[in-house]
């Protein structure tokens, strides 16, 4: 009991001392920089965002993200099926499935992701 009161204590300490460094990373931003929402885009005169196609940009990888978290979260949830499938042949294929699907998910949204980003430069080189 005392060696698990003693990591309780340690994993406090150790996410308290974690945490404090936020409001000093807060305060590196600087104060007078004008921001369009919450995705860090810039505002001209009239309180707009500057460029469209960095918003959709921006939009696009949030979803990507979104999605691989997502994949990840069910690659997870598979291997936990094939842990716990004890022997079982349907459930072990199902997991298996799982697995296959996540990890092909996985795949298309790491080619979505450097297709937008090609096509993103792409755009961006042309002007």
């Amino acid at each position: 009991m005392n060696s698990k009161i003693r990591a309780v204590l340690f994993t406090t300490a150790v996410v308290t001392l974690a945490l404090s460094v936020f409001p000093a990373a807060a305060q590196v931003k600087p104060i007078l920089n004008l921001e369009c929402g919450l995705l860090g885009l810039k505002c001209d005169i009239n309180n707009q965002a500057a460029d469209l196609r960095l918003y959709i940009f921006r939009l696009i990888n949030i979803t990507l993200i979104l999605a691989s978290v997502i994949a990840l979260a069910v690659l997870i949830l598979g291997g936990l099926r094939y842990i716990l499938a004890q022997g079982d042949e349907s459930k072990l294929e199902s997991a298996k499935k799982t697995i296959l699907y996540a990890i092909i998910g996985l795949i298309v949204i790491g080619l979505a992701a450097v297709i937008v980003n090609f096509v993103f430069v792409a755009i961006r080189f042309a002007e």
